[in-house]
Order: C-alpha cells, then sequence, then structure tokens
C-alpha cells in the first residue's frame, strides 16, 4: 500500500490519541484539582514570564506530538519488526528524547512549581511511565485500526462542483453563532448549578473551576454537533443553508468517523499552528481541502446547482415587500393579543374582582399566544396555504423549489425554527434576501423554499380572520372566567 496510507493512519491515530489524552487530562483536572485552579491562572496571570516560558512552549510541543507520528508512516516498513506495538514503543522513545530535548531547549523555569501545585513534590517524573505506556498501547491500537480502514478505502473521482472558500467561511460563521447560543445555554446551565450548589450544599466553586468546566463542556458539545450532524446528514446547519455538503473525495457519503476526523482540530482554531496549517492546504490544494479534509479524505462540494434552475424564471419578493407583510402578521397577531386579555379583563372586573389580578390572565395570555397560538399561525397558513395573511395582503406566496405550493407540514416546521436561527443572527439571515439572487433568506435556504410575487389568493381573508377572532375571544373568555372564580376563591378565603 502507498506511502500516503500510512501517514494517513499515523497521524489520525496520533491526533485521536492525544484528543483522548487532552479530555482526560481535563476531567481529572476539574475533578481532582478545581481547587488549584486559582493558583495556576494566578501564576500564569502575573508571571509574564513563566507564561512565555511555560504555555507557549507547551502549546507548540502539544502540536509537535501530533504531527511527529507522520514519519510512523514513512518508517513502519523499514523498521524490521511484524508487531506494531513494538515499532511504535521504539519510535515512542525517540520522541520522548525529543520532548525533554525540547523542554530544556526552551528553558521552562517554572515546572517544580506546577509539580508542587498537582502533585505536592517537586520530582513528577513517575507520571511519564504510565503516560508513555498509553500512548504506545493506544497509538499501536489505532494506527492498526486506521490502516486496515484506509486500505479498504476506494479510490475515485467525483464529477460534483467544489465550494467556495467564501461560501464555506459564511457557513462556518453561520455554524459558530449556532454553537455561541448552544455556549450560552450550557454557561447558563452549570452557573446556575453552581450556584444552587452555594445556597443548598454550601459547596463554592472558585470561578475558575466554573469557567474551565464551561469550556471543558462547550469543547465537547461542539466536537458532538460537527462530528454527529455531519456524519449523520454530511452537513452541519451552516452548510445545509448554504447548500454545501461534505462528501469523499471519491463521491461517496462520509461516515462519523471522517466527520470526527475532519472536524477535530475546530475547537483549536484559534491557535495559530493550526490556522496556518489550514489556510495553506486550503489555498493551495487542488480540492480546495483543509489539512484535516485530506487526512480524512474529505472534499466539500456545492448541491443547489441543479435545484436553482427551478427558481430562474419566478418573479421573486423583495426583501421590504417580504419585510412589510411581517409587520402586517405581526400587528395581527398583537391586535389578537389585545382582543384576549381585553375580553378577560371585562369579565375579571364584571366578578367584582381586584384590578390587579387582570395581570396574571394577561401574562398567561402573553405566553399562549407566544409559544402556541403564534407558531400554529405561521406553520399552519404556510403549510396549507402557502400564505399568511400579510403575505396575502403583500400579493407574495411561497413555493418549493421544485415549484409547489402550498410547502407542507415539514418544510414549513423547518422554515419557522430556523427563521428564530435568522433573527437571533444579528438579522444577517433575514438581511441576506437583499444580495441572494433568489432573494432567500437563510430560514429559505434551510427549508429549500422561496417567495414569489403572486396574484393569486390562497384563501379567504376575512373567514380566516374570523375565526383567528373567535379563538381570541375564546382564550379571553377562559382565563377571564378562570381567574375570576380563583379571585372569587381567593377572597372568600380572606374573609
Amino acid at each position: 500500500m502507498t506511502q500516503k496510507v500510512f501517514w494517513k493512519s499515523a497521524l489520525k491515530a496520533s491526533a485521536l490519541m492525544y484528543f483522548i489524552i487532552g479530555i482526560l487530562s481535563t476531567v481529572i483536572l476539574i475533578l481532582f484539582f478545581s481547587d488549584k485552579l486559582d493558583q495556576i491562572m494566578s501564576i500564569a496571570m502575573t508571571d509574564k514570564e513563566w507564561l512565555e516560558a511555560t504555555a507557549f512552549p507547551m502549546t507548540i510541543m502539544y502540536v509537535f506530538l501530533i504531527f511527529a507520528w507522520i514519519p510512523f508512516g514513512f518508517l513502519y516498513k523499514k523498521i524490521p519488526f511484524k508487531k506494531t506495538i513494538v515499532k511504535v514503543f521504539l519510535f515512542n522513545l525517540i520522541l520522548v528524547g525529543i520532548e525533554l530535548l525540547i523542554t530544556a531547549v526552551f528553558e521552562i523555569k517554572n515546572t517544580d512549581v506546577l509539580n508542587e501545585i498537582f502533585f505536592g513534590s517537586d520530582n513528577c517524573c513517575y507520571s511519564f511511565i504510565p503516560l508513555f505506556l498509553l500512548t504506545t498501547i493506544m497509538f499501536a491500537y489505532l494506527f492498526d485500526f486506521f490502516k486496515k480502514r484506509e486500505e479498504k478505502e476506494i479510490s475515485g473521482k467525483t464529477k460534483n462542483k467544489l465550494a467556495s472558500i467564501p461560501r464555506r467561511l459564511l457557513a462556518y460563521i453561520i455554524d459558530l453563532i449556532i454553537l455561541s447560543i448552544i455556549f450560552g445555554i450550557i454557561s447558563f446551565i452549570i452557573s446556575s448549578v453552581a450556584n444552587i450548589m452555594v445556597f443548598n450544599s454550601n459547596i463554592e466553586l472558585s470561578s475558575v473551576a466554573v469557567i474551565t468546566l464551561m469550556s471543558f463542556c462547550f469543547v465537547v458539545a461542539q466536537t458532538i454537533y460537527w462530528t454527529v450532524v455531519e456524519g449523520k446528514f454530511g452537513a452541519s446547519i451552516g452548510k445545509k443553508i448554504l447548500k454545501i455538503k461534505v462528501i469523499k473525495e471519491n463521491g461517496k457519503e462520509i461516515s462519523y468517523i471522517d466527520a470526527f476526523f475532519r472536524n477535530i482540530t475546530k475547537f483549536a482554531d484559534n491557535l495559530l499552528p493550526f490556522l496556518l496549517i489550514d489556510a495553506l492546504t486550503i489555498f493551495t490544494t487542488k480540492n480546495k481541502q483543509r489539512f484535516f479534509d485530506k487526512v480524512a479524505g474529505t472534499i466539500v462540494v456545492r448541491t443547489d446547482l441543479k435545484k436553482e434552475k427551478l427558481m430562474l424564471d419566478s418573479p421573486k419578493a423583495g426583501f421590504i415587500q417580504r419585510f412589510s407583510a411581517r409587520i402586517i402578521d405581526g400587528l395581527i397577531l398583537l391586535a389578537l393579543l389585545c382582543i384576549s386579555v381585553f375580553v378577560s379583563a371585562i369579565i375579571i372586573m364584571a366578578a367584582g374582582n381586584d384590578p390587579t389580578l387582570i395581570f396574571l390572565p394577561a401574562l398567561f395570555l402573553y405566553l399562549i399566544h407566544l409559544f402556541i397560538f403564534e407558531p400554529v399561525y405561521w406553520i399552519y397558513f404556510t403549510a396549507t396555504k402557502g400564505q399568511t395573511i400579510g403575505k396575502q395582503l403583500r400579493k407574495i406566496k411561497i413555493y418549493t423549489i421544485e415549484g409547489n405550493t402550498p410547502v407542507g407540514w415539514k418544510k414549513s416546521i423547518l422554515r419557522y425554527f430556523a427563521y428564530w436561527i435568522s433573527l437571533y443572527s444579528f438579522l444577517l439571515g433575514l438581511l441576506w434576501i437583499i444580495f441572494d439572487k433568489n432573494k432567500q433568506s437563510w430560514h429559505d435556504k434551510f427549508a429549500d423554499t422561496f417567495t414569489v410575487r403572486e396574484e393569486k389568493k390562497a384563501f379567504e381573508i376575512k373567514k380566516y380572520t374570523i375565526y383567528l377572532i373567535a379563538i381570541s375571544i375564546t382564550l379571553g373568555v377562559f382565563f377571564g372566567v378562570l381567574f375570576s372564580l380563583i379571585g372569587i376563591a381567593m377572597q372568600g378565603g380572606i374573609a
């Protein structure tokens, strides 16, 4: 087999090995040394000499150790031993020697301080023995696994058109926005749990420990996101919106393993070595592959070229027309909410209750309108009519890329939830309509829909307006009666 198979297998085994070691190290750090993190950070923040002499070379060394196993692929056949583990043992000895040499060259000074913090001793050489054995066994097993897998890969060429670098960059930015929302949720949960521990159990975690735990959980969540979404669908949410997809070099679908390896360094792209490697390879390779795209044997291609042809002859609705339709729908929904609150207020006041009681049904009605009434409004009209009341008044309608309307429940639901991504991406997903040649927003691209100018009406506005008003009045009556009875019961209890 070719040397390419060997070095790809070696690099995959090395990257995965150090990824696992990094995850395990962080877990041990959080579980057993969380109380020492403040001390470590204070050293890092106050002692710039320590930071320059320790943190930077340690980062370089970590990157070096990942890529240092590449020569193993070239030496594998030439080392006269049959067992992989023996060859790995010898090569690992060489790496440890180089590692110690790099440590001596950089003159890392405060290692004794770190040893004292973590191990309570000036000498932690004993930790090298299990680590050495662990990396030897782990690399030998992983190398054999990936070598066999690489040998089964069938080479071939694909006729798909490669995705441009700007399109891929924008897809990555969209995914980063989505991941930032996930990070916000993770941070909220962890900080809430930390506060509960303080109030209920008198267990106080240091701020550095909490931040470290947040960062660790985010790295894990980010790795799972890229691996699962691309491994299952071939495209992340950002790629789906921009109509690009990850496939094998021979045109086949990628696996979870391929997805993992092409994304294994994304959480570390802020490290200059990885960023430079990615930039160098994506701009210089024929297939616009990042370094770990080449390692995973994947390429990124366009998926919308055939579908776009179906939309070329349709008159598209512009941003102003669609925005005004949205404003009309928003005013209609606001008016329906006001009707519900007004009806409930009249009933509560007529029953002789305290006027301040009106606040509670108003709050419940607002939540019902926000989380039930409005989603049903948008999804129902889009799925069954192809246009809401506001869109009909502005003479625009939603179609699928294939030219069908109404678009159906599945696309309507996808489009509705994707709308919030467009909205909370600093409005970028909505403003995209202005610049897109097919006038598609991000939620249009995600659901494979587009909006056209059309005179034809999908339904009778007056009839459906009466239905909506009737539903709003019914909600107002229900909550008005309910809280009136609650108010009367409370007054009776007080009396």
